[in-house]
């Protein structure tokens, strides 16, 4: 994916995405992890990568995702959460989100209720990731290739954009997210279009 070619983005520098998240900070509650010395990550308790994976760096833990059904990693989704500010294009102009379309299958806010009333391993507090905290897990490779995710550990992930919970300060019709195809962090052209999520606790 060449990010000039995608209409109404705004590349920014990462230099400008400070993470500065302590390992409390939402990776909060003990568990049984499995951890090897100097690994970026590790598996909680018994659950598979599918399900969850946690950051030995940042202590959040991570959702994984299936090859298929609620959490299949191809899935995309809007990303309306404000039934007071105009976010949804309607008849050339923007127009507030009602209540049934936030609450929509197809809407990341609906997704984050869904996965914590299922308990996604044994947690009911999972949320959309901050742009600094989803940029994490966007590893360097070398100069000859462009950055990604780690696949053994976050397997299911398609090379495309994802969501964060970080707003465009100067418009509510725009929300951050993370290219994991090569590392950008950008502004979308606005919630409505369809985009992968990642939620971290």
């Amino acid at each position: 994916m060449v990010l000039s070619k995608i209409p109404q983005w705004t590349a920014v520098s990462l230099a400008t995405v400070a993470f500065s998240c302590l390992p409390a900070c939402g990776g909060g509650g003990a568990d049984s992890s499995s951890t090897s010395p100097g690994a970026d990550y590790s598996v909680v308790s018994s659950y598979p990568v599918t399900d969850c994976v946690r950051s030995n760096v940042t202590g959040l833990v991570w959702e994984g995702k299936t090859t298929s059904g609620l959490r299949a990693g191809s899935a995309t989704f809007t990303h309306y959460d404000s039934t007071v500010l105009p976010q949804v294009l309607q008849g050339g102009s923007y127009v507030v989100a009602t209540p049934i379309l936030v609450d929509a299958p197809s809407n990341a806010a609906a997704y984050v209720k869904t996965v914590n009333a299922a308990a996604l391993c044994g947690y009911t507090d999972w949320r959309l990731p901050t742009s600094a905290e989803l940029k994490s897990l966007v590893q360097s490779k070398t100069a000859a290739t462009l950055a990604s995710i780690d696949a053994t550990w976050f397997p299911n992930t398609p090379a495309y954009l994802y969501w964060t919970a970080s707003a465009y300060s100067s418009d509510a019709k725009f929300a951050w997210v993370v290219d994991f195809f090569d590392g950008v962090v950008a502004v979308s052209a606005h919630r409505g279009t369809p985009s992968h999520l990642r939620l971290v606790r």
